[in-house]
């Protein structure tokens, strides 16, 4: 998740602190306050260059983009579910929201937020087009470890509720063990206090580069084995689980295989996403805007629901 008004490629929603987490920088989109259409256009790439799911170099490897716009190789974990997504159907239409035309699905267009995001007016927001959004309902400390509620949850979930707007909520971790991922998860469910979000209740992991950092010397296996933690408790509670993650991440640290039953949100900021493997939501900008919440940027997130038979 990337903290607003920051440079792209490495910033979250922890004010100041760059992460290793390297997402596919953007260039700024144009804001406005007025606009009754859902989002801005979405800008090209930093690159320049649309990276396909589809393309292997020749040895079959996988390449993508990283934030800076360099191609890297990498090697599809066979046992992940693959996806099955035509990557030339994902469209902006006119208004500048981003769509899936492809046989089997259908696709919905959503917002992410938290306190970085102020005061929301959802009545805006829900006339303005949107369709579901994820709001975070709280966030680990990276230095001491402090579990914190995201100050405008609650307002943001009456607001949603209010409007008709299904939403999910997302935690964003800085577990180092399953332990700790546990009670984040424990945590969240007392903060839902009995309340079953219509979409999943996500699992955001991040490490902080920053010296103080509890997670920076956190492997790819720990956090792959604290998301499945976070995940069996948030189940138990009742609700769906679900995990975020970004394209480098699904080939520098996460065990894909272990989330082949998981909803699963990937944010990647090329104007075709490139992830090999199958995802529900995509997180395609940072850098939105949506009458309604005319302070900040906002992140555009599109859901895809498969067509019923």
């Amino acid at each position: 998740m990337i903290q607003k008004h920051q440079k792209p490629a490495y910033a979250v929603r922890t004010a100041g602190i760059l992460v290793i987490a390297l997402l596919t920088a953007c260039g700024k989109s144009s804001s406005g306050t007025g606009s009754t259409s859902l989002f801005e256009k979405i800008p090209q790439s930093v690159s320049g260059e649309d990276a396909s799911p589809e393309e292997t170099d020749g040895d079959g490897r996988f390449t993508f983009l990283d934030a800076n716009g360099t191609e890297h190789r990498a090697d599809i974990n066979p046992l992940a579910l693959a996806g099955s997504y035509d990557a030339d159907q994902f469209v902006l239409n006119d208004e500048g929201i981003m769509t899936y035309t492809g046989d089997g699905y259908t696709s919905e267009s959503g917002i992410d937020v938290s306190d970085h995001n102020g005061a929301i007016d959802w009545k805006k927001v829900k006339k303005a087009g949107c369709q579901f959004a994820f709001l975070r309902i709280g966030y680990r400390g990276y230095t001491e470890g402090g579990l914190v509620a995201d100050s405008t949850f609650a307002a943001n979930k009456k607001g949603c509720e209010k409007n008709h707007i299904p939403y999910g909520v997302y935690f964003f971790s800085q577990a180092v063990t399953e332990a700790e991922a546990a009670q984040e998860a424990a945590y969240v469910l007392k903060l839902l206090d009995g309340t079953v979000p219509e979409l999943p209740v996500v699992y955001d992991p991040e490490y902080i580069t920053d010296a103080s950092s509890r997670t920076r010397n956190t492997s790819g296996n720990q956090f792959t084995l604290n998301a499945l933690a976070f995940c069996d408790v948030i189940r138990a509670g009742g609700c769906t689980p679900g995990i975020y993650m970004n394209i480098t991440w699904q080939f520098d640290q996460l065990d894909m295989a272990a989330f082949n039953e998981l909803p699963v949100w990937v944010s990647d900021y090329q104007p075709v996403p490139q992830s090999p493997y199958h995802f529900e939501y995509w997180q395609y900008s940072y850098q939105g805007t949506i009458d309604g919440i005319p302070d900040s940027d906002v992140d555009l997130d599109i859901r895809l629901i498969p067509a019923q038979s």
